[in-house]
C-alpha cells in the first residue's frame, strides 16, 4: 500500500459545531484525522506522528 498513489485516497467529510461549513482542505494523510479528533474532543493526544497543521483549516477557530 502506497499512500502516495491517488487511487489509495479516501474521501473525508466532517460536520459539527467546530467544523467550518464548506471547508475544503488539500489532500492529507489519514493519520492526521487522529489529531483532528483529539482537538475536537478537547483531549491531549498520545505521542504520535499525527499533526493538526494539515487539517486545522477545517476548524471554525483554527487558531486554538
Amino acid at each position: 500500500w502506497d499512500p502516495e498513489l491517488v487511487d489509495m485516497g479516501a474521501f473525508f467529510v466532517a460536520r459539527g459545531p467546530r467544523v467550518r461549513r464548506g471547508a475544503v482542505v488539500p489532500p492529507f494523510q489519514s493519520l492526521h484525522v487522529y489529531a483532528l479528533l483529539a482537538e475536537l474532543l478537547g483531549i491531549t493526544p498520545a505521542r504520535a506522528e499525527a499533526q493538526l497543521d494539515s487539517v486545522r483549516t477545517v476548524l471554525r477557530d483554527p487558531g486554538s
